[in-house]
């Protein structure tokens, strides 16, 4: 189960040696704890943030583990906000330890202490997750995040899911945007202003199934927005790994329990009409078509007696993501698929073009819908765009047998039924 299943958080704050300090813990699953500690200062300090381990140590990949006689263990790792992180981690395997009956130095045992230190800094917030085991259970493989300036994150990934943990780097208290980017995260951009933020997204999926933020006015994932307005503390998950977040769901009233809530084989978070089984494909698809006509300009016409231009119905993706559509909000959802071209003559074909020849809503008065071309604009009817040299056209040449793949993604102005036709445009050599 990779659900967010039991959640705690809690804070506390002191001071000392003028040195304000405030301490976040998060415990998440029953399975670990997430420690977030903030030192502000009007001076430079030393600062050593120290934990005490039973066990043998050792220093491996993923921080620091400590391992008891019994197999149990502990993986600590820590960072901070500095630029380079912590500055140095100094190992003392000789810290003494006395037994709670008896302050005799000769009964002094001693355990492995470890201080993340940073040696000047005023303000610094350090970032820790421990994880303890009984020696049954995988421990996740985790990694720092930096951007080296706004924020500083931990990834922790498990064998279902992956966590993410984001402090900002600011000492101001104000809510300022940021974005890690797919290339930290692997899976998709996370945009967001809290300064403190917790997501958990399914591995299979890459859903967000899991969300814990503090200070929170923007969070958006996959191009999904999941905060309209400022809160302290927003909660959520996603039970079903659907797509969906339990509270919308219980908005739009499907079951936050169940991934396909009318049962017709489409999860809730992709299916445009989730509590309707019979409104699937009949609204969406049935009058996509692909045709060959032309020609245009120079070009020379490529009929379909030369080539095959065919959908592939497996890759049909409508979403109510418009990622890409400009501007977002003028658009419902968008459809995506591929169609393979291939060239059945003994001819070879080369200069192949695309041009959108309908685009048209089958009810009147809908708002038109839009395709992104290839450069990131958006294109209507007219709009022209070259096939990409990949596959069979690798060479800017498709002879006999080969094929190519084209991408398409239409912006929908609504969820109707709708024409879908283009040229095929080329060369023949």
């Amino acid at each position: 189960m990779n659900r967010l299943n039991r959640f705690a958080a809690g804070i506390a704050v002191t001071s000392y040696q003028n040195t304000d300090i405030s301490r976040h813990v998060l415990f998440i699953d029953n399975r670990y704890f997430v420690v977030v500690d903030e030192l502000i200062s009007d001076v430079l300090h030393r600062y050593d943030w120290k934990l005490h381990g039973n066990g043998q140590y050792s220093c491996v990949s993923g921080g620091h583990l400590w391992t008891t006689p019994n197999g149990h263990k502990l993986l600590a790792h820590v960072t901070n906000t500095s630029n380079n992180g912590v500055d140095i981690f100094d190992i003392n395997n000789k810290s003494p330890h006395f037994s709670m009956s008896t302050q005799n130095p000769e009964e002094i045992s001693y355990h492995t202490s470890i201080a993340a230190r940073e040696n000047s800094a005023s303000h610094l917030k350090y970032v820790a997750t421990l994880i303890p085991s009984d020696g049954m259970v995988s421990l996740p493989i985790i990694t720092d995040i930096s951007d080296g300036s706004s924020l500083t994150a931990i990834k922790l990934i498990f064998d279902d899911y992956t966590d993410i943990i984001i402090v900002t780097n600011s000492s101001d208290g104000v809510n300022t945007s940021y974005t890690l980017g797919s290339s930290y995260t692997g899976i998709h951009d996370v945009t967001s202003d809290a300064q403190l933020l917790f997501i958990r997204i399914s591995n299979a999926e890459k859903n967000l199934i899991g969300v814990f933020g503090q200070s929170v006015s923007n969070l958006i994932y996959d191009s999904i927005s999941y905060v309209s307005a400022h809160t302290d503390i927003i909660v959520q998950q996603d039970s079903d790994h659907d797509g969906l977040m339990d509270d919308y769901e219980r908005e739009l009233g499907t079951d936050p329990f169940n991934p396909d809530t009318d049962f017709d084989g489409v999860d809730d978070g992709k299916d445009i009409f989730p509590l309707d089984s019979s409104r699937w494909t009949h609204d969406i698809t049935p009058m996509l078509e692909l045709l060959l006509l032309g020609p245009v300009a120079s070009t020379t016409v490529i009929g379909r007696d030369q080539v095959d231009f065919d959908p592939i119905t497996s890759t049909y993706d409508p979403t109510y993501k418009t990622c890409g559509c400009t501007p977002e909000n003028d658009f419902v959802g968008k459809f995506s698929f591929e169609a393979t071209l291939k060239n059945k003559s003994s001819t070879p074909l080369s200069g192949l073009m695309v041009e959108v020849t309908d685009l048209e809503n089958i009810e009147n008065g809908k708002k038109e819908n839009r395709l992104i071309l290839p450069d990131g604009n958006m294109g209507g009817v007219g709009a022209m765009f070259p096939i990409p040299r990949k596959d069979g056209y690798l060479d800017g040449a498709l002879r006999k047998g080969e094929s190519v793949t084209v991408h398409f993604d239409l912006c929908l102005g609504s969820w109707n039924p709708f024409l879908f036709y283009v040229n095929v445009l080329g060369i023949v050599e």
